[in-house]
């Protein structure tokens, strides 16, 4: 955090007993005594210069009760609305959530930005893996169809051997000629299978290979999911960063201003406040 140092030098306009009709005999000085050069603090958490009923220009201080006030809940808090941002919990945030860690540095426009995109993949995962899904379906109920396939307890590799030869039997001879009898399916109704005809098996065969097309089109939405999040991290990091280098440039900076106090204790100013922030 910065530490906000303010400087405030006070120029009296006019006198507090005829801005405000008080008598100056009657009141306990507050700041420097009229006609001494003694400093009261304590009294307000701000520099003040107060004066007597008189149209002299009193000699400008500065109140050590500002800089080191006797009760710390009058001093300024500068800081309160200051707060500088992680860039580890910024990158972390978005890490796990994009978007999160632009909301976490207020760059709220990016993590829309983001999270509509970390929305986008996902619902493109999910909508390309029911139509894989669905494709799959679609060539097992053709091969129940056109090859007398019962669809139940197959593997995968049944799936892509049915497409390849007219029949079990063919299938079969093939893998006893080249001795690989753990390949052998049983001649059974559950291994069964005959096709009808040689274009539904090969129709057969491209609609297979394209679910299978499909359902690998997956790892693109994984990748493009990570890369979202790996972005949204390091965009996430370079925005805390900059936030605040914002802020500690935002904390540099001086302004005039014209400040008054009611009469307390007998005593009240106006004046013109000089202030400079570093």
């Amino acid at each position: 955090m910065k530490c906000f140092f303010v400087n405030s030098i006070v120029f009296i306009l006019i006198g507090a007993g005829a801005l405000f009709g008080q008598d100056p005999t009657q009141s306990r000085p507050v700041g420097l005594e009229t006609g001494g050069d003694r400093v009261n603090s304590g009294i307000y958490a701000a520099t003040q210069i107060p004066f007597a009923g008189t149209s002299n220009l009193m000699r400008a201080s500065e109140s050590p009760a500002y800089i080191f006030p006797d009760d710390a809940s009058q001093a300024p808090d500068l800081a309160s609305n200051s707060q500088e941002k992680s860039p580890g919990k910024a990158f972390l945030f978005s890490l796990l959530l994009p978007g999160a860690g632009q909301y976490y540095t207020k760059n709220n426009n990016s993590a829309v930005l983001f999270l509509g995109a970390e929305a986008l993949l996902w619902l493109g995962l999910v909508g390309n893996n029911l139509y894989a899904e669905h494709l799959v379906d679609e060539y097992k109920t053709y091969a129940v169809q056109h090859a007398g396939v019962l669809d139940s307890g197959k593997d995968k590799d049944y799936w892509g051997v049915i497409g390849k030869y007219d029949d079990i039997y063919r299938y079969n001879d093939q893998r006893r000629r080249e001795r690989r009898f753990d390949e052998v399916y049983e001649e059974n109704a559950f291994y069964f299978w005959s096709w009808d005809s040689k274009t539904n098996r090969y129709n057969y065969d491209r609609a297979r290979l394209k679910a299978n097309e499909i359902a690998d089109r997956d790892v693109y939405f994984w990748g493009a999911i990570a890369l979202n999040h790996l972005a949204s991290a390091i965009h996430a990091l370079a925005m805390a960063k900059k936030y605040n280098k914002n802020l500690q440039e935002e904390g540099m900076s001086w302004e005039f201003r014209l400040d008054s106090r009611p009469p307390l204790d007998g005593k009240g100013y106006m004046g013109l406040v000089f202030q400079a922030r570093f």
